[in-house]
């Protein structure tokens, strides 16, 4: 699990791209690893000398994806007949359309979008499950305009980055 505290409202942040944004201090992160149904003494050997917990920083990102990785399949292929499936988390619902989650979710993605010059339509290309009303009153708001090709300008995306800030 990654936990990003701090982030840059100009970083693209995708896995991919997340080792060069804490690299480049764009971001700050932490990881956090379990071993949930693979034993106590499984770890420390997949880890291979990387901590179950820490900052993460790009080089510890390319360790997780290369040597970890490797070694976890290894151990899986190893021990396929003692490892027994276990009901670990749940899933918990969605929140309801114009639930106060629902709406502060959409209102910080379309601040995001804004921040980084995106249009209303590529906004909502990418937007997922997230309240496309909502996604578009932030724009009309922020654009004083509702042409979805619209891009915000230079002054537009920093109002967005400050209120990011802020908020």
């Amino acid at each position: 699990m990654f936990r990003v505290q701090v982030l840059d409202a100009s970083a693209n942040l995708n896995l991919a791209f997340l080792g060069a944004s804490l690299d480049a201090q764009l971001a700050t992160a932490n990881y956090e690893i379990d071993g949930f149904g693979l034993g106590a003494a499984a770890l420390p050997t997949i880890l291979d000398g990387l901590n179950s917990s820490g900052t993460l920083t790009g080089d510890a990102l390319y360790k997780l994806n290369t040597t970890v990785l490797t070694k976890l399949a290894e151990y899986i292929k190893q021990n396929a007949s003692t490892l027994q499936p276990q009901r670990v988390a749940a899933l918990i619902s969605i929140p309801k359309p114009g639930a106060s989650l629902a709406v502060s979710q959409a209102v910080l993605y379309a601040k995001r979008q804004i921040a980084q010059g995106h249009n209303l339509q590529t906004a909502l290309e990418g937007a997922g499950d997230l309240d496309p009303a909502t996604i578009g009153l932030v724009y009309s708001d922020a654009l004083t305009s509702s042409d979805q090709s619209v891009v915000p300008n230079a002054i537009q995306r920093q109002s967005a980055s400050d209120w990011l800030a802020d908020n």
